[in-house]
């Protein structure tokens, strides 16, 4: 599992933000737990539940660990550390039966103490785990695919001595299973329009690359099973599988450059006073700086999102239309795909991700601090409210939804599982579009109110019904 350098102290600050005492969400419910105990709010029937469930989650973590062990990259201060966290996962387990004393006695210390213990050991562990993280993060990465960067490490380690032979062949089957899958999915594709040139272009080279790939796990399976273990054999076909991972990375960044071209050209309209292409996020021409008609209203034409999806090659801008409409990626959420894009790609680490997140927190964190202080406008006509009501559910939900992006994303860190990066994604591209809509609805609602209600042109003059009745954005709320 990769980390931030820093996420201990980003998540130290997210701990004091929430009012969380650990790092662990499962702690932090015993915590709160023994509160409502001596407020007399929780029976014992909830402390011995939570008991049990913290048991197995301990006695699950020393299984994880023993598994993760056997291929952990070796460094000096391994068994030591590794012996120790074993030693504090007994410890915490140990802990937990002291708990239940409480209600034998009612004497708080029976509380107190082995929390305090537990908050302690827990601190600990997650010393430890970071420690073990910082020193996999500085591996070599050879591919984009977790599952193919396993078998790639996994394998040539063996073959070198440092690993085993079990974990290598619990590898090669994850990856089998993960190429032959992809390979399926891009035959179905290729029966279909490409969304791209770079795709059609490409797709050929595609599915041979992963037929390759597919032959070479295939030989490494064969030598796995064979009595004599070729190693030069296995290092050979780990090879091609390496240089065939690699050339997918390529591609698949030819593609999504090609689709954020196509993306931006569709966020540009021309200026009808001097000709220029301006974006559709601006009020005002960036040449003549003469104001811009609204956006037409109504549907248009249906375009590619950039959708970031997890395939056998890492991250992938391959473009996909969300409920069959228009998804509209803002200038910043199209800064946090291309950092995704390079992250899984290998092009970035994930402490420059981990600052991408923090840096797009910061506009969140903005916007929900304004969102907070907006107070309802008294002697509102019926219009005005229900303008006022869509304007604050727009924002309500653009921020809470960025909350839950960014949760997402952080949530890579903990397992390196690309899915968190894909659906932490596309909750932001939501966001995203529901501060453009409140961006476009911002004159509209104060003009409207300044008008009494009436329906109004974009400079302000009364509405006329050949002309539009709606203006163009305003303000960049900030998520946009």
């Amino acid at each position: 599992m990769n980390n931030l350098k820093n996420m201990y102290e980003m998540q130290k600050l997210e701990q004091e933000n929430r009012g969380d005492e650990t790092r662990s969400p499962y702690i932090n419910e015993l915590i709160k737990l023994v509160k409502r105990i001596k407020e007399n709010n929780a029976t014992q029937e909830e402390l011995v539940e939570n008991v049990n469930t913290l048991t197995e989650m301990f006695d699950g973590l020393k299984q994880v660990a023993d598994y993760l062990k056997a291929t952990q990259p070796p460094s000096d201060d391994f068994e030591t550390n590794y012996a120790r966290l074993q030693e504090l996962l007994s410890l915490c387990k140990d802990t937990l039966p002291e708990f239940e004393l409480y209600y034998e006695d009612g004497n708080e210390e029976h509380l107190d103490i082995p929390l305090e213990n537990i908050k302690k050991y827990v601190a600990e562990i997650f010393e430890i785990t970071d420690a073990f993280q910082n020193v996999e993060q500085n591996q070599k990465v050879y591919a984009g695919s977790i599952e193919i960067n396993e078998l790639l490490r996994i394998g040539y380690g063996y073959c070198d001595g440092i690993y085993e032979l079990v974990p290598f062949i619990e590898r090669v089957d994850v990856a089998a299973e993960t190429i032959n899958k992809s390979y399926t999915q891009m035959k179905v594709l290729a029966e279909q329009p490409a969304d791209t040139k770079a795709l059609e272009k490409n797709m050929p080279e595609i599915l041979k690359v992963l037929e390759e790939i597919n032959e070479a796990i295939s030989k490494v399976k064969e030598f796995t099973s064979a009595e004599g273990k070729d190693k030069d054999g296995i290092r050979k076909n780990l090879e091609i599988i390496e240089k065939g991972a690699k050339r997918i990375s390529e591609i698949q960044a030819e593609i999504a450059e090609e689709i954020a071209k196509i993306e931006e050209e569709k966020t540009m309209r021309v200026c009808p006073w001097c000709g220029a292409k301006t974006s559709i996020y601006e009020k005002n021409c960036q040449k003549c700086n003469k104001l811009l008609p609204p956006p037409p209203e109504g549907p248009v034409a249906e375009k590619s999102s950039l959708n970031v999806v997890a395939t056998e090659g890492g991250v992938s801008g391959q473009g996909a239309s969300a409920n069959n409409g228009q998804r509209i990626i803002t200038p910043n959420v199209g800064k946090m795909y291309k950092a995704a894009l390079a992250l899984a790609q290998g092009e970035s680490t994930p402490e420059e991700f981990g600052k991408m997140i923090e840096w797009y927190g910061g506009l969140t964190d903005k916007a929900k601090a304004d969102f907070e202080s907006i107070t309802e406008p008294e002697d509102m006509s019926a219009e005005e409210r229900q303008l006022f009501n869509e304007a604050y559910e727009l924002f309500r939900d653009g921020v809470y939804i960025a909350i839950d992006g960014l949760n997402e994303l952080q949530a890579y860190f903990a397992d390196n599982d690309l899915s968190h990066i894909s659906n932490g994604m596309n909750l932001l591209i939501d966001s995203g579009e529901k501060m453009y809509m409140l961006e476009s609805m911002g004159d509209i609602i104060s003009k409207r109110i300044e008008a009494g209600g009436a329906p109004i042109n974009p400079d302000g003059t009364p509405y006329k019904e050949e002309e539009p009745a709606e203006e163009a954005p305003v303000q960049d709320p900030g998520l946009a």
